[in-house]
């Protein structure tokens, strides 16, 4: 996956971050103006891919029902972990595009030699 992640017939899907919903906060959702949404043809729980241009970061979440209020806005709704994975912050502009999700074969976990926190 190198270069510019591009949407469907090659536009380039570019939304605002703001801040996600207290209810999706930590759970690896996002929400997107309604009006992109349809225009995209995307539908609740489609794995999207999110990329800053300005870190060349990646990162992504599922897709839920973008809320009557960010109708027209252009927005995309992210949570402070997925905003931090890509290194953006409300206001900065990010594209998207469809990916496919798929199950994997096998999961890794290893051991840490520091403590690690979690918020």
């Amino acid at each position: 996956m190198s270069g510019i992640s591009r949407g469907y017939e090659g536009k380039e899907n570019r939304l605002r971050v703001k801040d996600a919903f207290k209810e999706d906060s930590g759970k690896g959702r996002i929400r997107i103006d309604p009006d992109i949404t349809s225009k995209l043809n995307l539908k609740n729980g489609d794995a999207i891919e999110i990329y800053s241009p300005l870190t060349e970061s990646r990162t992504a979440a599922l897709l839920y029902p973008g809320k009557p209020e960010d109708k027209g806005t252009g927005i995309l709704r992210l949570d402070s972990s997925l905003r931090r994975n890509i290194q953006v912050t409300i206001d900065d502009y990010v594209e998207i595009r469809k990916i496919e999700a798929v199950l994997a074969d096998k999961v890794v976990f290893a051991s840490l030699t520091e403590p690690v926190v979690i918020r």
